[in-house]
């Protein structure tokens, strides 16, 4: 199933770079949001040639976490009243801090480095 997995992630981070390129053109942030799934598309891909799908799937799940989150904000700041943009936005900022400050670098990493040690 992890092959799935890789190929579900790396056809959606093609598409998007494709979709920016071709129709997006006219954002403020178009360099760096081609950039962004550029080097998400190549990560993936680099991940899934070295054969390292176990660590590369808890990288991707961790970061579709707050992806997750920054989703429900965007979609609430034209939609909803203050309060719960406010919300919405604590809710962001609080699993950025938790999942990609903390767990991601003393959790996950560690592992990574300490499952290193015993080749």
């Amino acid at each position: 199933m992890m092959d799935n997995f890789y190929v579900f992630k790396l056809s959606y981070h093609l598409y998007e770079l494709g979709y920016t390129i071709m129709f997006d053109r006219n954002r403020h942030d178009f360099p760096e949001y081609v950039l962004h799934h550029f080097l998400t598309f190549t990560l993936i891909y680099f991940s899934y040639v070295v054969n390292y799908l176990p660590v590369g799937a808890a990288v991707m799940i961790l970061h579709d976490v707050t992806d997750f989150t920054v989703s429900i904000f965007k979609m609430l700041v034209d939609i909803t009243p203050a309060y719960c943009e406010v919300s919405a936005y604590i809710l962001m900022v609080t699993s950025w801090v938790y999942f990609r400050l903390w767990y991601f670098p003393f959790f996950v990493i560690a592992r990574i480095y300490e499952e290193s040690q015993d080749w």
